[in-house]
């Protein structure tokens, strides 16, 4: 997981708000953080990256294509993150 994706993902499953559950224990929940969010990553995969050898307009588009994928991207792996952990009865 790169640090862009966890930042955005911690950021769009609120940060400020913490997950709390009623019989989980710190250990659980580091547990059960990491395989939601290897989990997300894994259901959403990145995107390509500009072919090379295409035209500076095409690497362009390309680019920014790139860039719209990337927070759709995102904003799914940060819902997908929120179900998994709500799926396993955490709240926030």
């Amino acid at each position: 997981m790169n640090k862009t994706s966890l930042f955005i993902m911690l950021l769009i499953s609120g940060c400020a708000s913490q997950w709390s559950h009623q019989t989980a224990t710190q250990t659980d929940f580091n547990k059960d953080h990491f395989e939601c969010a290897t989990e997300a990553e894994r259901n959403y995969p990145t995107s390509a990256t500009p072919s090379r050898g295409a035209s500076a307009y095409d690497q362009d588009y390309q680019r920014g294509e790139a860039v719209g994928n990337s927070i759709v991207r995102n904003l799914n792996v940060g819902r997908y993150y929120s179900m998994c952990m709500n799926a396993r009865g955490y709240t926030k």
